[in-house]
């Protein structure tokens, strides 16, 4: 039997979010992706990085603006933004694409037939991030971009979301699950209760964009086309709607999001889906916004200097422990360095290093097996318990509290390598089973943490599996599939290199990363995939310094 389904995706960048913010969304959703895989669902996700919002100027002086003529250049960016954090991203061809949006076009025609009409639109509108800013008299300055709207009067259809009102109302008051967090229903909730507009979804055709079907004077509205791409990107408008592929992953289990997308997921596009007699998601998760202090002021490259600095699986590590669950998030390059230092070279790489030298000194470097004696089970009753209340919280897609849950088994690791140190008398006597049985634990539990953060760590702990002598892919190691002893006693071990020296940080950072020194650490191996496809090479990492 089949394993069941799970369809996760995340946006492509929004204009009123930041770079920054747009690579936590993005790893939020592989991590997702990776933990469901483990789980033993069958993943499909999407992770959009690129964006049909394709310039339409009013005028040919405002297609020479600088603004306009950059556009291409960010799709290139965000494809290398997302390749370098070891997350897989999906291209769909315009082709493909297009077919999609015109068929659920015509689709809600056929079904909703007063759902789409045709009227004219005036108002305030930024020919730069390509957004209505609003209808009324007084001048209006873009929310995103700070710039000045200019006024526009054309025909354009529109969706009649007025009509979807009380279909709406119904979704969130029977299916309070459908949007988490729950206070974010409230949001909607509230919206609801003030009454909805009927909404543009096309723009007057200028050679650029979607065409509208059968309507060539139109083209449909870049907000519209993206939220279309959750369609297209299982193969919907193939063979009429889509046999397969589409009609085993629809609907999507999990759109992961930013607040800043909250209207358009969770009142556009529930309408749109109702309106064309689709199913709706079963579930859309916002996370809080995450600002970056020096965002302000280069904020350009500062997702790039990250990855520089940190590498993929630190930085991945780094925001999903500081990001809160249900909170906006502050962050700093001092904050993230602390961090790292903190969790990962003092904590996780620590203790890593020390069982597998103390397996070197006392088990003949492999996998040691517990005494006949043994009967002290104290770290594998808390490995059960800290396994299973992380799972839980990874479950429901707090990465934050469940990393930190799982570090305590760190140190309850740490604390039992301590307690079991053999005295000088007995270190010559190679007879203290005290100290076996409790290494013999720590590698099983090891192992447990592993395929945990596998999600979160996939080049490191992949490497740390393969020095443990297991030869298995540990993508394909099911969480609930492996026993406590699932390392073979007498395995013996591979080496590994230092995985995350610690970051010398000289003062303050008032430039970005240029004051971090940072070592390599490339020898953890290539990213394991949930899927078949390989993944892009890791980026290389910054030379500058070893503490």
């Amino acid at each position: 039997m089949a394993n069941p389904k799970y369809y996760v995706t995340t946006p492509a960048h929004d204009p009123a979010s930041t770079p920054t913010a747009w690579l936590y969304t993005a790893i939020l959703g592989d991590a997702i992706a990776r933990h469901r895989h483990m789980c033993g669902f069958d993943v499909v996700r999407f992770v959009g990085t690129h964006t049909s919002r394709v310039s339409l100027p009013y005028s040919p002086e405002e297609a020479l603006g600088k603004r306009i003529a950059s556009t291409p250049p960010n799709q290139k960016r965000f494809d290398k933004l997302a390749a370098h954090a070891d997350i897989l991203c999906d291209t769909i061809s315009s082709d493909e694409h297009t077919r999609a949006v015109q068929t659920l076009l015509r689709r809600t025609m056929h079904r909703s037939r007063l759902a789409i009409y045709k009227t004219n639109y005036q108002g305030w509108y930024c020919i730069h991030d390509q957004i209505d800013i609003g209808d009324s008299l007084e001048p209006a300055n873009c929310s995103v971009c700070g710039c000045a709207g200019k006024m526009i009067s054309e025909e354009r259809y529109f969706f009649r979301l007025s009509a979807f009102h009380d279909r709406l109302v119904g979704l969130y008051k029977y299916r309070p699950e459908f949007l988490q967090p729950q206070f974010r229903s409230r949001e909607i909730e509230s919206l609801l209760q003030k009454g909805v507009k009927d909404i543009p979804i096309s723009r007057r055709s200028t050679g650029c964009g979607v065409p509208w079907p059968d309507d060539p004077k139109h083209t449909v509205s870049p907000c519209y086309s993206e939220l279309v791409r959750y369609l297209s990107g299982i193969g919907f408008g193939k063979d009429g709607y889509g046999r397969d592929q589409f009609t085993r992953y629809w609907p999507a289990n999990l759109h992961v999001i930013g607040k800043e997308q909250l209207i358009c997921h969770a009142l556009y596009w529930p309408a749109l889906l109702i309106a064309a007699d689709l199913h709706v998601p079963r579930h859309i998760f916002a996370h809080g916004t995450l600002c970056f202090d020096q965002e302000a002021r280069n904020g350009a490259h500062v997702p790039e200097r990250l990855l520089h600095t940190f590498g993929s699986d630190a930085l991945r590590y780094c925001l999903l422990r500081e990001v809160p669950f249900e909170e906006d998030a502050r962050l700093s390059f001092e904050k993230l360095v602390e961090r790292y230092n903190t969790d990962l070279a003092g904590g996780f790489g620590k203790i890593v290093d020390r069982i597998l030298t103390s397996l070197a000194e006392h088990c003949d470097g492999r996998i040691p097996n517990r005494s006949l004696r043994r009967s002290d089970q104290r770290m594998e009753i808390a490995s059960t318990e800290i396994r299973a209340e992380a799972r839980f919280l990874f479950d429901n897609n707090n990465f934050s509290e469940g990393l930190k849950t799982l570090w305590s088994l760190l140190t309850i690791i740490d604390k039992a390598l301590t307690d079991s140190q053999p005295r000088e008398s007995v270190r010559e006597s190679k007879d203290n089973h005290r100290l076996t049985d409790v290494l013999h634990d720590a590698c099983q539990s090891l192992a447990w943490i592993l395929i945990l953060l596998h999600a979160i760590l996939p080049r490191t702990t992949d490497a740390i599996w393969r020095t443990l002598g297991q030869t298995t892919d540990l993508r394909d190691q099911g969480i609930d599939e492996t026993p406590w002893g699932c390392l073979m006693p007498g395995t013996p071990l591979a080496k590994l290199g230092p995985l995350f020296p610690a970051i010398r940080q000289n003062g303050a950072v008032p430039g970005g990363c240029r004051d971090i020194r940072h070592p390599r650490h490339n020898q953890c191996g290539p990213a394991q995939e949930p899927t078949a496809r390989q993944p892009v090479s890791d980026q290389k990492r910054h030379e500058n310094g070893v503490e």
